[in-house]
């Protein structure tokens, strides 16, 4: 399994964080000026700045898997041809 990476950690605890926010604000807990109240927003920014990194690395990783099927598929003839797994 695929370690925690730092932006997987900041994505999950920016929502977790935006979600206390909005409980203790609906239970009347947090009474705030009008610059606080845009916490969520900020915290929306944000994570939606981790998906697009998470995206990125996605691309990546794909990309990286295109360019190694070729290889993979030299390897493969060329073991059908030597070997006449086929015949």
């Amino acid at each position: 399994m695929d370690r925690m990476k730092l932006y997987d950690v900041l994505f999950w605890s920016s929502l977790a964080s935006i979600l206390l926010w909005v409980i203790l604000k609906a239970l009347g807990y947090i009474n705030t000026p009008v610059l606080v109240e845009q916490y969520p927003i900020i915290g929306a920014i944000f994570g939606a700045g981790i998906f697009y990194q998470k995206m990125n690395e996605m691309e990546r990783r794909l990309g990286r898997v295109e360019r190694t099927i070729p290889h993979i598929d030299k390897r493969v003839n060329a073991l059908e041809i030597k070997d006449n797994l086929f015949s």
